[in-house]
């Protein structure tokens, strides 16, 4: 079919607006309003522990010092996008740890000192996406970047290599709070069985086995070597009751054990921390402990 040179032009120049058209349309359509959820549904969708906005020591004691005894935290309202990514995080007002109505909007200026790195460090979780009326969706909710002391390690021990593979057993128990905390415990063996027992505010209540692969249970155990387990203390406890969480590694009989009952406040490893949540992520517990990975509303 032979176009006239007078035509190509003519059909070259449609087919541009066409295009400006389109593009126009697409780039100028309205994006949909983000749907408001609760901390509680946040907290279930979140993929990554926070990594805690670390203060040193002398500026720990000067915000402890503070109306209140300072706070450990700093409150931000986010923005997800509808594949879990953080799409903006606004810093709220302040309001210390007892919430008194005179207290400064702003954070405390050791606190502001920080607010650059703190605002790179919540914008950094990951969230399973939210499934709304069988659409990814966008969400905005209220949240909170933890503020802590130094790590504490206490002296330098590696792990033993495990001379016999399945005599491994890590375990995480979560032993509940005040609040209605999820109580219930995770035991992976070294031959990929998980056992699971539900014992308050979970979905499923009483106990569940399930198995993972080996190469799984050999990763979560090389988790534990990076997270330098063995040269952790044995215990992080002080007045502020966050709820106890007991994770233990057990290799040829013999027991590795941290007990995190005030966590990060009390300078629990970030590591050991995230440690926590890997032996949930292996164990897959969601489908026994809230029974969902998603928001289906």
């Amino acid at each position: 079919m032979f176009i006239s040179c007078k035509h190509g032009q003519a059909l070259l120049a449609s087919l541009t607006l066409l295009c400006f058209t389109a593009c126009k349309a697409h780039h100028s359509a309205p994006t949909a309003a983000p749907v408001v959820v609760d901390d509680d549904e946040a907290f279930d969708h979140i993929l990554n522990p926070d990594t805690p906005l670390r203060l040193s020591k002398a500026e720990w004691d000067q915000l402890a010092a503070g109306p209140c005894g300072g706070s450990d935290f700093l409150p931000y309202e986010l923005v997800v996008s509808d594949s879990g990514v953080v799409e903006s995080a606004r810093l709220l007002p302040y309001t210390g740890s007892c919430n008194f109505i005179d207290n400064p909007p702003n954070p405390p200026p050791v606190v502001a000192l920080h607010l650059s790195e703190a605002n790179t460090l919540v914008r950094e979780q990951r969230f399973i996406p939210w499934i709304i009326n069988g659409h990814s969706t966008r969400v905005i909710f209220h949240t909170t970047l933890p503020i802590a002391p130094p790590e504490r390690f206490g002296a330098s021990h590696s792990l033993a290599v495990p001379i016999n593979f399945r005599s491994v057993i890590m375990s995480l128990e979560r032993l509940g709070c005040e609040g209605r905390c999820p109580a219930y415990s995770i035991t992976i063996a070294g031959n990929g069985t998980v056992t699971y027992e539900g014992r308050a505010y979970v979905k499923v209540l009483g106990k569940q086995q399930a198995h993972i692969s080996e190469a799984a249970v050999m990763q979560l155990l090389e988790r534990f070597r990076e997270a330098d387990f063995g040269s952790a203390l044995p215990a992080y406890i002080g007045a502020y009751d966050g709820g106890d969480n007991v994770l233990k590694v057990r290799i040829d009989g013999r027991l590795y054990q941290v007990v995190d009952g005030s966590g990060l406040r009390v300078g629990l490893p970030t590591a050991i921390l995230k440690l926590e949540q890997a032996v949930d992520e292996t164990a897959q517990s969601r489908r026994w402990v809230t029974g969902r990975l998603s928001d289906t509303r």
